[in-house]
C-alpha cells in the first residue's frame, strides 16, 4: 500500500515539474509578444536608438514618452526614409532639438528613399528616389507647453516633422500636437511640414484635430504654424494654430502660407481656430497667406491679430489669384466664419479686409462675420477689401463670369481707411477694381453696424469712396446688386471724400479697356441696383451732411433705388436719380410700417423693437389693416368654434385671420338608453358616434346587475341562461340534469384536466414529478449511498 503511494506522488512530482516550466515559459513569451507588439501588430517604441532607427512602411507605438536627453540632431531626426504608420498612443517625444546647414530638415526625411543607414537610393541613372508615399501619425506630442523643443535652419525647407515632401504624397495627421520653437534663414518653413510637393492622383491630405503652439520666425517667404509652401490638396478639421508667426517678407499665415500648382493645392478648413498672431510684409492671413486655387472655410474663427507692414492682409486670407495657366471655377468660399482678430497694415496702398485682403477670382460668403477692427490702406473691406478679378488671355475665350456673393454676412468691426490718394472703404466689399474682365456682385441681407472712418491726412486733395455695403464699383463690365441690407454704422468722411449709406462710388462702363477682345455691351449689362435697403447711420463729409448720399453717388452713371428707405436727417440726398428712396422718421420706423414694406427678408417684433432688422419676425397686414407679427400669439378670444372633422374644431384668429385647429375637448361618457353611450365637445357641440356598452355582470342570485365599464351605466335584470345552464355572469342553473347523474360531471362544466405537459410522472397525490427529475435524484441518492458505503469499509479495515 506504502509502495502504491509512493510510485502516485512520485508520478503526480514528475508531471508537476514538467507542466509548470512549460506554463511559466509560456506566460513569459506572452509577456514579451505583448511588449513588442500591440493588438495591431504595430512594433513599440520606448527608447530614443529605437525611435531613431525607423525604417520603411513599417507601423509601429510608442510605448511610453521618449526623452532624448537634449540631444541635437543634424538635419533628421531618423536619417532612413520612413513612410509607415507612426502612433504615439498618447505619448510624447521630449528633450531634442534640430540644427540644420541644409534643407528639408525635420524629424524625418521624406524627400528620398534610404537604406536603413540612411544612404540614399538611386535609379539606374544615378538619381535619387523620390519618398512618394502615405505617411501616417497619430495621437502624438512633440515637445510640452513648459519645454517646447527647438528646431532651426540656416537653409530652406524646414518643418517639425519634414522640411520637403516629395512629389505623390499623402499626409494624415490626426490628434497630434507640437510645441517648437522654429527659426529659420530660408524660406518655405512650417510648424509641420516645410514644403509638400503636388499629389496628382489628388488624394486629399489631412490635419485632424491637431494643433501647433510656440513661435515661427522667418526670414524668407512662405512662412506657417503647419505648412508652408503646399502643393498638396489638404483639409484641415478641428485644428488649432496657437503659434505666432512672423518673417519679413511676404506669404505668411496660421496654416498655410503659400499654395502652388493648380488644381493641386486646393485647401478645405473646417471647424478650425487661429489665435496666433501673424506678421509679414505682403500677403498676411490668419489661415492663408497667398491661394492660387479654391479654398473652402466652414465654421471656422480667427482670433489672432493680423499685422503687415505691406499689402493683401486678411483675417482669413491675404491674397488669392489664380495662377498663369487659367482654370476656370476657382472660388474662395466662407460658410459659417467669424473673424475676430484686428487686422492691420502699416502700408498707405495696402489692400486689407476682415476675412480676406484681395480677390483675383471669385468669391462667396455665407453667414459669416467681422468683428474685428480692420485698419489701414487704400481698400478696406469688412469682408473683402477689393474684388479685382484678372484678365487673361484665356478668360475671354471661356467667357467665365466672375462673381462676388455675401449672404447674411456682418460688419461690426470698425473699419478705418488711411491713404494718401484716394482709397476706397465699405462695410462689406471694400472695392470692385477695374480689370476689363466680366465679373458680378451681390450683396444680400447683410447688416454693417461697425463704424466707417478715414483717417487720411486732411490735407489730401483726393477723394476716398466711403460706402456702408462697397465702397466702390469702379470701371467693371458687370453687374452691382445690392439688397435687403442695413447699414446702422456711422460713416465719416473727409471733406473731400464721397459719403454714402450704401454704394459709396459708381463709376462702371462698358468695354472700359478699348480692346478689341472685350464683349459687345448686350452680353455685358451694367447693372447697378440697390433694392429693399435702410440706412440708419449718421454720414458725415468733412463734419457735416453736405454732399452725403443715402444709397448712392452718382458719377459718370447711373443705376437704379427701389423701395429704399433711409432715416431722415442722416444724409442730404438719396440720389441715383432720387426715385425708389425715401427719408422716414423714427416714429415711422418704430411702428412697424417701414419694416412691412421692406419685404419678407426684414423683421420687426411689434410693441418691443423700434428698429427692423433683417431676418427678423416679419410684419404683416391684416384685413382689417392692422399690422401683425408673421409669428405671434394667436388671438382667438370669444371667436366661435366651427367643426373641422370629428378630431377637431377650429377657430379663427383676430390678430391674422387664420383658421386654427384644435382638437375637441370632449366631457364625459354619456349613456344613449338603447345599450350605447357617446361624448360631447364642450365646445363647439360636436357628438361622437355611438359605441356599444362595453358591460361587466355581478350574479345577485336570482338577479344579475351589468355595469358598462366605460360609461358606468348600470341594469338589473333576470338571468339568461345558455344551453349548458350557464349566465352571462356565471352563475348556473339549480337543478341536476340527467347527464349529472350519470357521469357526476355538472351540465355545461368541462371534466378538470391536468395542468402539466404531456409526459411520464410520478404521481403523489396532486403532485406531478417528471420522471427525469426522478432519475436524477435516485442517481445522486445511489451515489450518496456507495461513497457513504465506501468510507465505512475503509475506516473499518483501518481499526482492525
Amino acid at each position: 500500500m506504502k509502495k502504491r503511494r509512493l510510485v502516485c506522488a512520485v508520478v503526480w512530482l514528475l508531471l508537476s515539474a514538467l507542466l509548470l516550466p512549460a506554463l511559466y515559459v509560456g506566460t513569459l513569451a506572452d509577456e514579451a509578444a505583448a511588449d513588442a507588439t500591440d493588438a495591431t501588430d504595430a512594433k513599440v517604441i520606448r527608447t530614443a536608438a529605437e525611435f531613431e532607427a525607423l525604417h520603411g512602411d513599417g507601423s509601429y507605438r510608442l510605448g511610453n514618452d521618449i526623452d532624448f536627453g537634449g540631444k541635437v540632431y543634424d538635419r533628421y531626426v531618423v536619417p532612413a526614409s520612413f513612410w509607415g504608420t507612426l502612433d504615439g498612443g498618447g505619448y510624447a517625444l521630449l528633450n531634442f532639438s534640430v540644427r540644420a546647414t541644409e534643407e528639408g530638415a525635420g524629424i524625418f526625411n521624406m524627400e528620398y528613399e534610404t537604406e536603413a543607414d540612411g544612404t540614399a537610393k538611386t535609379d539606374e541613372e544615378g538619381n535619387p528616389i523620390a519618398a512618394a508615399h502615405i505617411y501616417t501619425v497619430s495621437n502624438l506630442t512633440v515637445g510640452s507647453e513648459a519645454h517646447p523643443i527647438s528646431v532651426s535652419s540656416t537653409s530652406n525647407r524646414l518643418g517639425v516633422f519634414a522640411g520637403y515632401v516629395a512629389d505623390g504624397s499623402v499626409l494624415r495627421f490626426t490628434s497630434v500636437t507640437v510645441y517648437a520653437e522654429i527659426t529659420a534663414e530660408g524660406q518655405q518653413v512650417g510648424g509641420f511640414l516645410g514644403r509638400t510637393m503636388p499629389n496628382r492622383l489628388l488624394e486629399q491630405s489631412l490635419f485632424s484635430d491637431c494643433a501647433f503652439y510656440g513661435t515661427v520666425t522667418g526670414k524668407g517667404a512662405n512662412v506657417s504654424g503647419f505648412v508652408g509652401y503646399s502643393a498638396n490638396p489638404i483639409r484641415f478639421e478641428k485644428c488649432l494654430n496657437a503659434g505666432d508667426i512672423t518673417s519679413d517678407t511676404t506669404n505668411v499665415a496660421g496654416y498655410v502660407g503659400v499654395t502652388y500648382g493648380a488644381k493641386y493645392c486646393a485647401l478645405e478648413f473646417v471647424d478650425c481656430r487661429n489665435t496666433g498672431r501673424i506678421s509679414g510684409l505682403n500677403c498676411i492671413g490668419g489661415f492663408i497667406g497667398k491661394g492660387q486655387y479654391t479654398a473652402r472655410f466652414s465654421r471656422s474663427v480667427n482670433e489672432g491679430e493680423i499685422a503687415a507692414s505691406g499689402t493683401h492682409v486678411g483675417g482669413f486670407v491675404g491674397y488669392e489669384k489664380n495662377t498663369t495657366d487659367y482654370l476656370s471655377g476657382v472660388t474662395v468660399s466662407f460658410d459659417g466664419c467669424t473673424n475676430r482678430g484686428a487686422v492691420s497694415s502699416t502700408s498707405a496702398g495696402a489692400t486689407i479686409g476682415g476675412l480676406m485682403g484681395s480677390a483675383y477670382d471669385s468669391v462667396r460668403a455665407v453667414d459669416s462675420v467681422n468683428e474685428g477692427k480692420v485698419t489701414g490702406g487704400t481698400f478696406v473691406g469688412g469682408i473683402l477689401g477689393c474684388f479685382n478679378p484678372q484678365q487673361t488671355s484665356d478668360s475671354y475665350k471661356q467667357n467665365e463670369v466672375f462673381t462676388f456673393t455675401a449672404t447674411k454676412c456682418r460688419n461690426t468691426g470698425e473699419l478705418v481707411i488711411n491713404c494718401t490718394g484716394s482709397g476706397s472703404c465699405g462695410g462689406i466689399l471694400g472695392a470692385t477694381s477695374w480689370s476689363g474682365i466680366r465679373s458680378v456682385a451681390v450683396v444680400d441681407m447683410c447688416t454693417v453696424s461697425g463704424a466707417l472712418r478715414d483717417e487720411s491726412a486732411e490735407e489730401k486733395t483726393t477723394a476716398s469712396r466711403m460706402g456702408g455695403i462697397v465702397g466702390r464699383f469702379d470701371k467693371e463690365v458687370g453687374e452691382l446688386t445690392i439688397k435687403n441690407s442695413i447699414v446702422s454704422a456711422t460713416i465719416a468722411g473727409t471733406a473731400v471724400d464721397t459719403v454714402s449709406g450704401i454704394l459709396g462710388y459708381t463709376n462702371a462702363t462698358v468695354n472700359s479697356d478699348g480692346s478689341d477682345t472685350e464683349l459687345p455691351e448686350e452680353t455685358n449689362p451694367v447693372v447697378r441696383r440697390i433694392e429693399n435697403c435702410l440706412l440708419l447711420g449718421q454720414l458725415t463729409r468733412g463734419g457735416s451732411t453736405e454732399k452725403t448720399a443715402a444709397m448712392a453717388t452718382n458719377y459718370a452713371g447711373d443705376g437704379t433705388l427701389v423701395n429704399c428707405f433711409y432715416l431722415a436727417g442722416t444724409a442730404e440726398k438719396a440720389e441715383f436719380g432720387e426715385s425708389g428712396a425715401r427719408a422716414v422718421t423714427a416714429e415711422e420706423l418704430s411702428g412697424g410700417e417701414i419694416a412691412l414694406l421692406l419685404g419678407s427678408a426684414f423683421g420687426q417684433k411689434l410693441g418691443e423693437e423700434t428698429l427692423p432688422s433683417v431676418g427678423g419676425n416679419p410684419v404683416l397686414r391684416n384685413a382689417a389693416g392692422t399690422l401683425y407679427n408673421q409669428i405671434h400669439t394667436h388671438d382667438l378670444a370669444d371667436s366661435p368654434f366651427e367643426r373641422f372633422n370629428s378630431g377637431s374644431h377650429t377657430r379663427e384668429c383676430k390678430i391674422c385671420g387664420e383658421k386654427v385647429r384644435e382638437a375637441h375637448r370632449y366631457g364625459e361618457m354619456q349613456d344613449a338608453g338603447d345599450g350605447t353611450h357617446f361624448r360631447v365637445c364642450g365646445d363647439c357641440g360636436f357628438e361622437t358616434s355611438h359605441q356599444a356598452h362595453t358591460e361587466s355582470y355581478t350574479d345577485n342570485g336570482e338577479t344579475h346587475t351589468a355595469v358598462c365599464s366605460v360609461c358606468k351605466a348600470t341594469r338589473t335584470e333576470a338571468h339568461r341562461w345558455d344551453e349548458n345552464g350557464v349566465c352571462v355572469c356565471g352563475a348556473k342553473k339549480a337543478a341536476v340534469s340527467e347527464e349529472e347523474e350519470t357521469t357526476g360531471t355538472p351540465s355545461g362544466e368541462q371534466e378538470t384536466k391536468p395542468s402539466h405537459a404531456p409526459g411520464i410522472y410520478l404521481v403523489i397525490g396532486d403532485c406531478y414529478i417528471p420522471l427525469a427529475v426522478v432519475i436524477v435524484v435516485s442517481v445522486v441518492l445511489l451515489a450518496a449511498v456507495v461513497f457513504l458505503a465506501v468510507w465505512l469499509i475503509i475506516k473499518r479495515r483501518k481499526r482492525i
